[in-house]
């Protein structure tokens, strides 16, 4: 990779003069300037097979000066002495570097950009203890220990609606399959992540603001005839979003088979109108399902302890556009012995300024372990094997 600039500038001209002092014109302007800072020679990642992003800043100024028309003559005997006009004026000599607060008051520092992306885009958004709630699902779990031939007993009952609200326990199993299938969901597109070499995010929108900053005066002319000032209004925008690419940690995807196989179970059966008990407790496999959620604490600390999602090829992007609008204050048109009259048309001066920044997150800390369930969710799994504790 190799850094380069390149520039382009344009001038045009304009106006004329007949004062000896000044010269004939037209008089030349600047029009556009434009900067660019990017990289060259990128060699693609041999992983990936893709070229890898470098920071750029492009900077882009349009120039639209004011037009200063100045005639002078006595005003004893109405003499004329000359005259100027479409006089070309400063157009960006007034130009503050930022905002009064400053670009980071603004947008907010590339530390909190980079968290604020990495948080909106990681595929397993770390909402929940995984260790605590590995503890909370074997506790839970216990209470599914059942014994095929007491269920059996239980199906035949002619009590079992009213004393373990067989209804109840339907919805119950219902919701534990959405809740399951969400859980199949998120390590599908984890195992998919694995399978693509990585997973791209783009575009993600992290901060905008504006600002305009007092009006101030100062010069934006001066030859042998005098110096005119003008006021200044600078205004500001700027909007930010980032873009990364998430790799796994793993070269191996999660086994999702007993998962699967559950969800299919609970999908067939559930989707049927009024399924009788005997239909549900011979398809949807409990046994296996007690021994699932016993053992999930291994399962899901191994993956916490090993199974990674690396943010890499980080790009935060800034966008910023600052506009300064020149307005020129006209000179007294009486000036003994000679009458002045002048006219300043309104300038504006429009700096687009693009840039791109690779950053290496550091200290990202848990936000990188692989989590299959939010807070509330995995709540809610606790309470759905609790309330199927009446078949115990």
């Amino acid at each position: 990779m190799e850094a380069r600039t390149k520039t382009r500038n344009g001038y045009a001209s304009n106006g004329s003069s007949d004062f000896a002092i000044v010269g004939p014109g037209p008089f030349p302007y600047q029009y556009l300037a434009w900067t660019l800072h990017d990289s060259i020679k990128k060699k693609k990642d041999e992983l990936t097979g893709l070229t890898p992003p470098s920071d750029l800043n492009l900077l882009k100024v349009s120039f639209a000066p004011p037009l200063l028309s100045y005639h002078l003559s006595s005003m004893v005997d109405g003499m004329y002495f000359g005259s100027m006009s479409g006089m070309p004026c400063y157009a960006g000599t007034l130009l503050p570097d930022s905002p009064i607060p400053g670009w980071t008051a603004l947008e907010g520092t590339t530390a909190e950009l980079t968290a604020r992306l990495l948080a909106k885009t990681n595929p397993f958004r770390p909402e929940v203890s995984v260790p605590v709630m590995v503890a909370e699902l074997v506790e839970a779990a216990s209470l599914l220990k059942l014994a095929t031939s007491n269920a059996i007993t239980l199906v035949g009952s002619a009590h079992l609606n009213y004393n373990f609200g067989w209804k109840q326990t339907v919805q119950d199993i219902r919701k534990l399959a959405m809740l399951t299938s969400l859980i199949e969901s998120r390590i599908a597109e984890f195992n998919a992540i694995i399978s693509k070499g990585g997973l791209r995010r783009s575009g993600i929108y992290l901060s905008s603001a504006g600002y305009q900053n007092p009006i101030e005066t100062g010069p934006i002319f001066s030859n042998g005839l005098g110096s005119w000032n003008g006021q200044v209004s600078a205004s500001f925008r700027t909007k930010v979003w980032g873009s990364v690419r998430w790799v796994p940690n793993r070269a191996s995807p999660v086994d999702l088979s007993k998962l699967t196989s559950f969800n299919q179970a609970c999908k067939t059966v559930l989707d049927l109108r009024l399924p009788d008990p005997a239909t549900i407790w011979e398809a949807i496999p409990f046994s296996w399902l007690a021994d699932y959620f016993v053992n999930v604490g291994d399962t899901l600390s191994a993956i916490q302890d090993t199974d990674k999602v690396l943010p890499t090829d980080v790009c935060i992007m800034r966008h910023r556009e600052v506009t300064l609008e020149i307005k020129g204050i006209v000179k007294p048109e009486e000036d003994y012995p000679y009458r002045r009259q002048n006219s300043i048309s309104s300038g504006k001066t429009v700096y687009d300024w693009k840039l791109r920044n690779v950053v290496v997150p550091d200290s990202l800390g848990d936000l990188l372990s692989f989590r299959i369930m939010s807070k509330g969710q995995a709540t809610n799994l606790i309470a759905l094997l609790a309330s199927l504790s009446r078949f115990k």
